[in-house]
């Protein structure tokens, strides 16, 4: 099994050289299979990277918040530096929390939920379920890139295509590996609707030129989202 080990702290004790040390002695140890990061930039990336390797250890991945809404971790040169060492990129958070997945619209804030409504709708700032209208309104391009393309997919394909597994599959076409969280046999056969088909250049074209138009929306960008299939599921 991997180790994945977070940020570290400014001040290690020991070091990072005694972290690296020690992360290698796990190895060593049979105590994991590989060692990776999570949330590394890519300075960090090439530290821990360098680090290891004085130990004779490879890094094998690095865990970063990675979604359409949110390419924090492609413009700051994190994934391009993860590349060019060999290093795998988890995307952790391929739906951002389910903002990504197309369920949850400005024409649908509740995501086909009925629920009580918070206060402050007509000015935006309200809740009429998991996200705000703001921040529903600034994803819309998005949402609609993504209902569209899946459509596109789904024909060409042959089968239903959800705008939730275009959205896993736009983080494969950047080279990365989404990490799905599945709960029960319903969500693991969402998730492995994802498999076997991929997005044509057309299709991330038309998501990219979206997501420009989107302002990026971070929450819970930089923490693993395990249930993000139940947030997506259509009735």
């Amino acid at each position: 099994a991997p180790s994945q080990t977070p940020t570290p702290p400014r001040l290690y004790p020991g070091g990072r050289r005694a972290l690296y040390e020690g992360l290698a002695m796990c190895k060593e140890r049979r105590l994991c299979g590989t060692i990776g990061v999570c949330n590394f930039n890519a300075k960090q990336v090439v530290h821990a990277h360098e680090g290891l390797a004085s130990f004779g250890v490879v890094l094998a991945s690095n865990s970063v918040g990675l979604s359409a809404l949110d390419q924090t971790r492609l413009e700051d040169g994190t994934v391009d530096a993860c590349k060019r060492l060999g290093v795998t990129v988890l995307a952790h958070s391929p739906l951002q929390g389910a903002l990504a997945s197309g369920r949850y619209t400005q024409t649908n804030p509740t995501g086909g939920k009925t629920m009580k409504v918070q206060a402050g709708l007509t000015s935006g700032g309200g809740r009429a379920g998991k996200f705000t209208l703001d921040e529903l309104k600034r994803a819309q391009p998005l949402h609609a890139a993504l209902t569209a393309v899946a459509r596109q997919v789904g024909a060409r394909e042959g089968f239903k295509v959800t705008p939730a597994q275009v959205a896993v599959n736009w983080c494969v076409a950047k080279g990365t590996v989404p990490v799905v969280g599945v709960t029960n046999t319903k969500d693991a056969r969402e998730a492995a609707g994802c498999i076997g088909w991929r997005l044509r250049a057309s299709d991330m074209e038309a998501l990219d030129a979206a997501a420009v138009k989107c302002k990026s929306v971070r929450a819970g960008a930089e923490r693993p989202d395990m249930s993000m299939w139940k947030d997506v599921r259509q009735k």
